[in-house]
């Protein structure tokens, strides 16, 4: 029997617990206007998570850390979609990253939908129950208390950044040409600034280009914008 329902009448974290605690098996999908997200569950574990809009996040993390390059990288998404496999199981089985490497990955993945998800206002969600098919996919069984625990208190942070925050389509401009020693910025806070340099963007569009989740990207605009070294137009 499908569970169905709409964020501002049901807690997302309280389905979640149900599921789990149900060891149930299937796929809760979650939209909202353009966006969808879902959420794989096997015997009340999540193994993997995906979204519509955003380009994939393993991608994005394997490019960051220069483990694989742009060509090595679309020829692993041109397999997967070949094979009908999960980009994990082909960059695995490659040798690209190791097992636990990309557990940690998908691991980081779910939380950041979530943590999304929690932020939702308004939406739909329903989950089915189905005996999923897993020989696509590397699994990794997670914790879905311990995600739900994490996200929220990563959601509650969020408020707090979106109160200061607010407009996350209005332009950034820098103040500062470049930065010095006494800046101490972080390697996030240093991409976000090349960002703002090179493209003149909003707070929407760094999160775009960047392949940070939100939070992070609000965290590095925030801490930029209090030292002085960005500014909104």
């Amino acid at each position: 029997m499908p569970l169905s329902g709409t964020f501002d009448t049901v807690s997302l974290s309280g389905v979640l617990q149900l599921l789990c605690t149900e060891k149930l098996s299937g796929i809760l999908r979650a939209t909202n206007n353009k966006e969808e997200f879902q959420l794989f569950i096997s015997d009340g574990s999540i193994i993997y998570a995906s979204e519509s809009k955003k380009e994939d996040r393993l991608g994005s993390y394997l490019r960051r850390k220069g483990i694989m390059d742009e060509l090595q990288l679309r020829e692993c998404l041109s397999e997967a979609r070949k094979k009908k496999q999960a980009l994990g199981k082909i960059v695995v089985d490659k040798g690209f990253i190791t097992l636990e490497m990309l557990e940690k990955v998908i691991y980081k993945q779910v939380e950041d939908i979530m943590f999304y998800l929690f932020l939702w206002e308004k939406g739909t969600f329903e989950f089915r129950m189905s005996k999923l098919n897993l020989q696509w996919m590397v699994v990794t069984k997670l914790s879905i208390m311990e995600l739900v625990l994490s996200a929220s208190r990563r959601a509650d942070e969020m408020v707090i950044l979106k109160e200061k925050l607010p407009d996350p389509n209005k332009k950034l401009k820098i103040t500062k040409k470049s930065p010095t020693k006494e800046d101490n910025l972080s390697s996030q806070e240093r991409l976000i600034y090349a960002l703002v340099i090179d493209g003149d963007r909003s707070i929407r569009q760094i999160i775009m280009k960047s392949g940070y989740d939100d939070q992070a990207v609000y965290k590095a605009v925030d801490a930029l914008l209090t030292k002085g070294i960005i500014q909104f137009k």
